[in-house]
């Protein structure tokens, strides 16, 4: 049901290495810092995962509860990411100028959480009925919000990229994945809840959103906190990507073939799934006709999903790598569209959105390392300020795309379904085109498609759990020693 994957890329100066291959040549970070960055990356990722949940999971919920349209909708959820990645092309000059990436990375998300006071502000006064335009000036906060985000997104992975290292990072991104993705589900499903006996007991909808931008306000003071104390490795970019954005250097290198293909791979799913996004939630709310209370649970079911897999697919990233599993989530999430066609039951789309959480799961891990792996750490900065503009691009492409083909026709009697039908058969058709051009960078065993999908069956969200609560267990109690990769696994991987 949510279509975020959102990966990253780098590399060198002088000559064309081959990709993957790491040219950085800054000081050795201390092994102690790099722990301790680590660590409260975790304590980061938490709160943050509480903005999510109380705070931007319900930006179209809230929308819709304003009176928007399918099409304000469409607006909401991609023109704040075009303007957001098209912006952020400046954000490696901006990494120059600031001298640091933890700099320009607090102040972009203390501007991104300052949007939750005017955003609280615009749901107190819809509540009294004196805003106009509230759906267009939601629009104009999300611009804002999702600028700073992005904006601060090369930097911010730039700086994870330089603390992860070259080593085995599906461990860390799983359980790290897995805490936050815990807390988002458990704001989420208390958020849900609260505006269901709002809207139950008679009481403004609206009023309750406003204290969740409130509470989301406060969670990102919070992560910011976490930010300001985690460490920054030394870094030593080249002159060109010490430089202000230009045309010239937007451009990938020989031996770069690779990281434009998955470049290119992610940007197109991201077209197509943008296709379908604006449609599911005025599906749920207007064309099924669902209660806040279902419309959380539908979604918690994602979810729920997706946190209780992230140790099982950081795993299989560590041991058979990125590119088969990105592959196979390509295809898993072109499948999940045609569900939403043909289940209209909450508990049949709940079963769905498990199955999609996993599979989203999956994609999102697996993009975040590929790009990690594929591009080496000078490059990373200008490369995913490159991408992000092509991936912002192609989401607001996607939208009206989808927009289009809504006006069209029908299909099983309502339009909101044929963009998403399409959107399922264009997610199947990308993936089967870059199936056998996407390689693998790293040396990892050898494994079928059917035997991975089999390990996936295996490690269901009913075991998952199982399994999941021993990693939270387990993962709270060994915050306070670190939970960073090993630093001798990480050497050991390198190639001679």
């Amino acid at each position: 049901m949510t279509a975020k994957g959102r990966p990253h890329p780098s590399k060198s100066a002088y000559t064309a290495p081959p990709d993957g291959e790491d040219l950085s040549s800054g000081p050795t970070p201390d092994p102690e810092l790099v722990t301790r960055g680590l660590r409260l990356s975790v304590y980061d990722a938490c709160a943050y995962a509480v903005m999510m949940g109380v705070g931007e999971s319900y930006f179209v919920a809230f929308a819709i509860s304003i009176g928007a349209t399918a099409a304000q909708i469409g607006y909401l959820t991609t023109a704040p990411l075009l303007v957001g990645s098209i912006l952020q092309l400046l954000s490696p000059g901006a990494i120059h100028l600031a001298r640091s990436r933890r700099r320009l990375v607090v102040w972009a998300a203390g501007l991104q959480g300052l949007v939750y006071l005017p955003a609280a502000y615009l749901a107190y006064r819809a509540e009294a009925g004196t805003a106009s335009s509230p759906v267009w000036i939601l629009i104009g906060m999300a611009v804002v919000y999702h600028s700073a985000l992005l904006f601060l997104a090369p930097a911010w992975q730039s700086w994870m990229g330089d603390l992860l290292g070259r080593g085995a990072k599906g461990h860390y991104l799983g359980r790290r994945n897995l805490l936050s993705g815990a807390v988002q589900f458990v704001a989420f499903l208390a958020t849900g809840v609260l505006l269901n006996v709002s809207a139950t007991q008679g009481r403004g909808q609206t009023g309750a959103f406003a204290l969740m931008f409130m509470l989301a306000f406060l969670a990102r003071g919070v992560s910011i906190g976490f930010l300001r104390r985690q460490y920054e490795p030394p870094i030593s970019p080249s002159a060109e990507d010490q430089s202000a954005i230009s045309l010239r250097h937007l451009r990938f290198r020989p031996g770069e073939r690779n990281s434009a293909l998955l470049i290119l791979y992610l940007a197109t799913m991201s077209f197509s799934v943008y296709v379908s996004v604006p449609f599911f939630s005025p599906y749920m709310f207007r064309g099924l006709g669902f209660t806040y209370l279902q419309y959380t649970i539908v979604a918690a079911a994602s979810m729920l999903a997706k946190f209780t897999m992230m140790p099982f697919w950081g795993r299989m990233c560590d041991r058979y790598g990125a590119r088969k599993i990105l592959l196979s989530a390509g295809l898993s999430i072109g499948l999940i569209p045609l569900l939403w066609c043909y289940l209209r039951q909450p508990r049949y789309l709940a079963v769905a959105e498990l199955y999609s959480g996993a599979a989203w799961a999956a994609f999102e891990l697996s993009s975040f390392y590929f790009l990690l792996d594929a591009i080496s750490p000078e490059r990373r900065p200008r490369l995913l300020a490159l991408y992000q503009a092509i991936n912002g691009i192609a989401i607001f492409a996607g939208m009206n795309a989808g927009v289009l083909i809504a006006s069209l026709g029908t299909f099983r009697g309502t339009n909101l379904l044929l963009p998403v039908l399409i959107s399922g058969l264009a997610r199947l058709a990308i993936t089967g085109v870059f199936w056998r051009l996407l390689r693998e960078v790293r040396s990892v065993e050898a494994i079928r498609y059917d035997q991975l999908m089999l390990k996936a069956l295996m490690w269901v969200p009913t075991t998952g759990l199982v399994y999941s609560w021993g990693y939270l267990r387990d993962g709270l109690r060994k915050l306070p020693q670190g939970l960073g990769p090993s630093r001798d696994a990480e050497r050991s991987d390198e190639k001679p």
